[in-house]
């Protein structure tokens, strides 16, 4: 499978995936079979791991490629051949999926595309996806990870760590490496799962040496020279061809093997120089220039040293440590031990032929399409010119791909006075500390944005732009709404007297400018920036952003009360997210959490449920800071969902996890007031009055809002609280500005729910008629969106007041659906036959329940009756127990259901 210079069959998103990596190297015509080892090989698959533990020319690579040979290739065998640039969790898992397409070509449909176009450099997000693939594989996969040594990124570990961990039985991972891995091998070997080869399996015996030395290398050693051999090598085989390629063609072979003493480095130091020292002056320099390759072609090396493919051909024939890497015998690489040795020597020797040879290298790869290994070797080479450029050309393409720990690593490599001096460097360092969540780094970085080194009026521009595109995205990470908005419409400026609006990049500042209007709560105006920025995305040229942007609509369609737009929305944007293969990104948390809010409030549950509890978990797993209100609403959404479900217990265990995350991420006091009053109107969904009067709504009177899901919801049950203690005349001062406010921004669903609440209020304290006519204009709203919930779950009051509500819609035209009467058990209207208890309430029950009914406190309650809370609590617990329900609200539907709250009860079954 030979390479090119464009991007292979398996590329995704302009980021090339290099055949070569994932072909398994050709077995040697001339080995030693190890059935021995090789039976071993194949008795462990039945675990999960097989590693191979040993020092350089061991022999562990050509092990699992003669134990391959054996076999046939009856195995479905993917290979991975690893180097230094894989210590990006982004890149080994892409190579990961794309080597175990080579065969399982439908395996994990937009896994590859999850990991190309992820925001961010956390892996997380598609390992869900990835062990799911795994678990419905048809049939065992053996993935060989070969040089697993050369991975030292904690990060890549910890995704390696995971997927043992979760490892379903259709994968068995084979891992070569040079060190012991730190992975969870303890575990592993107590459930034993792994099997293990490590530096004395790996020796040859006396009879393996003895078949190596005379059968393959073609000498004629006795027993006792190969045993002396044997054991001054300790069986290692390196060694042994070390040896054996010094002795073959000496004057006096027994001579050099006689000479051989010392621990194996310097035993390899020692013969790999006499190996080298032996062949011609072209092949030596041969050898110096292109020792630093990782892989080399004919043309690559030809271009480096006038020689090509004849040159190659001749090192493999010589047994020169040089193996191809594809059958087709288009690349090469040296033996790692051998390269090592040969470049550092060349290095040491002469240090600017060496950096020479690196920046020819790197001219070569770029000239050829291949930015990675161009920017290697220019960083190598100290050729900091090259390498800023390549920076320069790729890095944004690599940052919004999620390859962090690569650009980050390269601009770490670049000197900090050349790197201030390159305004695009230092935007870069800035998105890299962005998507790293080093807000304070980022910080830094953006303040040494100096435009006046910049004397080249296009480049200018196109820095200006990108500055103001990062400006923007900061403050909308670090949830500065206000400035978000000032500086994406400057970005936006920017763009129209520049490359125009149509421009692709200008998506980004539109999405910022749109999401945070909604958030400020310029519903409408947002709706119609994001639909511009989602129209530049049509194409296809952004995905994050077009998958952020419809998930943004469908959230303010929501905010605007239009649940069919907001359905729609939701489900385009669910559908795309699968189609790209994006399906654990935070961006589309706002749409499943919309849609989940739609459903609960249509009565759609269970639907309902799965998509808000996937929301939360994917937004906690894609590592998402940039704002943590999302994880709020999904939370505050599964525990009304909870509650609609009767399972109240579940629902606090959500409201107590939000409280904790707010603590835990060290939000402000004000936000964190705002999350508990979260948990407060769970606990009046509840009926557990004196829980919820325990957050004070007007702790934080007068303030400016922050954030308008909060600070509405707030201002609500702030309310509700507030006529729980007979408080109205307050009540009904937040409830005023805040319906107005709610009614000039076309927020519907919080309008709905304040006038619902209002309208309790003003039947309670005797204005009957002014709370009827809240109560209807909320209800037709409601019941146009089939939102029928939103009654049940208001003001008590509000579910005696359905029949004169119906009364008023019905005399409109409007039709009174029978949908929420069965939904109310006939409350607005309709007189269904009681039905039977199988435990009547008591009298004194029966009081009670009528008290929770007129929506006061438990407290009041005892008092009106003379008796302590606690003996109310008990009266309480029973209703519910009786009632088979969960909370106030659920009690008080039941018993009007029954007709327990007008004084009759139905008789025990």
């Amino acid at each position: 499978m030979a390479d090119s210079a464009t991007p292979t069959a398996l590329d995704a998103s302009n980021l090339p995936i290099l055949a070569t990596k994932l072909s398994i190297p050709p077995s040697h015509a001339e080995i030693v079979y190890r059935s021995r080892l090789t039976d071993r090989l194949e008795a462990g698959l039945s675990g999960k791991l097989t590693l191979l533990s040993a020092p350089p020319g061991s022999g562990k690579t050509t092990l699992v490629t003669e134990w391959l040979s054996s076999t046939g290739l009856s195995r479905k065998v993917a290979w991975l051949g690893l180097d230094a640039g894989d210590n990006d969790p982004g890149r080994f898992l892409t190579y990961m999926v794309a080597a175990i397409r080579t065969v399982e070509p439908d395996f994990g449909p937009g896994l590859i595309n999850l990991l190309q176009t992820a925001l961010g450099s956390d892996p997380a997000i598609a390992l869900v996806d990835l062990i799911n693939a795994l678990s419905g594989l048809s049939e065992q996969v053996v993935l060989v990870l070969d040089d697993y040594h050369v991975i030292t990124n904690h990060d890549v570990h910890e995704v390696v760590s995971y997927l043992l961990n979760h490892q379903p039985p259709m994968l068995h991972i084979i891992m070569t490496t040079r060190d012991t891995p730190p992975l969870p091998l303890s575990l592993l070997r107590s459930r034993r799962e792994v099997n293990e080869f490590r530096r004395d399996e790996m020796r040859f015996t006396i009879e393996e040496a003895t078949t190596f030395l005379n059968g393959v290398m073609g000498l004629t050693l006795d027993a006792g020279q190969v045993a002396a051999l044997e054991e001054r090598t300790e069986g290692w085989i390196a060694g042994l061809l070390l040896a054996a390629l010094s002795a073959r063609d000496a004057a006096d072979p027994g001579a050099v093997l006689d000479s051989f003493s010392g621990e194996h480095r310097y035993v390899f130091d020692y013969l790999a120089a006499e190996v080298v020292g032996q062949q011609p002056e072209e092949v030596q320099r041969f050898l110096d220039l292109t020792s630093m390759l990782g892989r080399m072609s004919a043309p690559l090396v030809e271009s480096l040293t006038g020689n090509g493919q004849e040159m190659l051909d001749f090192l493999v024939t010589a047994n020169l440590f040089t193996l191809p890497l594809d059958n087709q015998r288009s690349w090469y690489r040296y033996h790692h031990l051998f390269g090592d040795f040969l470049s550092a020597r060349f290095r040491e020797r002469d240090p600017d032929g060496w950096r020479e040879a690196q920046r020819r290298a790197a001219e070569w790869f770029y000239a050829n399409g291949h930015r990675f290994e161009a920017a290697e070797h220019a960083m190598a080479a100290d050729d900091f010119q090259q390498l800023g450029n390549l920076i320069e050309e790729v890095g944004p393409l690599l940052v919004r791909r999620g390859r962090i720990s690569t650009i980050s690593r390269w601009l770490e490599a670049m000197p900090e006075a050349m790197v201030l001096h390159r305004p695009q460097l230092v935007i870069q360092h800035a998105w890299v500390a962005m998507f790293s969540r080093d807000l304070q780094r980022a910080a830094h970085w953006l303040d040494l944005i100096h435009l006046e080194d910049i004397s080249d009026p296009d480049e200018l521009e196109a820095v200006r732009l990108e500055q103001a595109v990062a400006l923007a995205t900061y403050s909308r990470f670090i949830g500065d709404m206000p400035e978000t908005i000032r500086l994406s419409r400057i970005a936006l400026d920017l763009f129209r007297d520049g490359p125009g609006l149509d421009a692709p990049d200008a998506c980004i500042p539109m999405l910022h400018l749109g999401s945070s209007l909604r958030i400020s709560g310029e519903t409408e105006q947002a709706t119609g920036v994001l639909q511009d920025a989602l129209d530049l995305t049509v194409d296809g040229t952004d995905r994050i952003v077009e998958l952020n942007s419809m998930s943004q609509l469908a959230a303010a369609w929501w905010d605007l009360g239009d649940f069919e737009r907001a359905e729609t929305q939701a489900r385009q944007a669910i559908a795309r997210e699968h189609e790209y293969g994006l399906v654990r990104m935070a961006m589309v948390g706002a749409a499943r959490t919309a849609l989940a809010d739609v459903l609960r409030c249509r009565g759609e549950l269970g639907e309902a449920r799965k998509l808000s509890e996937s929301a939360f978990e994917i937004i906690v797993a894609s590592g998402d800071g940039e704002d943590v209100i999302p994880q709020m609403w999904a939370l505050h959404t599964t525990a009304m969902i909870d509650l609609a479900g009767a399972a109240a217990g579940s629902a606090m265990e959500a409201m107590e996890e939000a409280v904790r995350r707010a603590q835990r991420y060290l939000l402000n006091e004000r936000l964190q007031w705002l999350v508990r009053g979260l948990r407060a109107h769970i606990y009046l969904m509840m009926g557990d009055v004196e829980q919820a009067a325990r957050w004070n709504p007007l702790a934080h009177q007068g303030e400016p809002p922050v954030h308008p899901y909060l600070d509405e919801r707030a201002g609500i049950t702030g309310a509700w609280i507030l006529t729980t203690q007979q408080r109205h005349d307050e009540a009904v001062e937040i409830l005023t500005p805040l319906i107005r406010t709610l009614d000039q921004a076309s927020r519907l669903p919080r309008l709905s729910e304040a006038r619902l609440i209002l309208a309790g209020i003003l039947d309670a304290t005797g204005r009957g008629e002014d709370g009827l006519e809240l109560a209807t204009q909320a209800a037709e709203w409601v019941l146009g969106q089939r939102a029928w919930r939103m009654l049940l779950e208001s003001h008590p009051r509000v579910l005696s007041m359905l029949p004169a509500v119906r009364s008023r819609l019905e005399a409109d035209g409007l039709v009174w659906p029978s949908y929420l009467d069965d939904a109310l058990g006939g409350q607005a209207g309709y007189r269904p036959l009681p039905q039977a208890l199988d435990e009547p309430l008591t009298d004194r029950e029966l009081e009670v329940l009528a008290l929770l009914g007129a929506g006061i406190t438990n407290q009041e309650i005892a008092d009106r009756l003379f008796v302590s809370v606690g003996t109310v609590k008990r009266h309480t617990h029973n209703i519910y127990g009786k009632l088979s329900v969960s909370n106030r609200t659920q009690a008080i539907v039941k018993g009007q259901e029954l007709r327990l709250l007008d004084g009759k009860s139905p008789a025990g079954s």
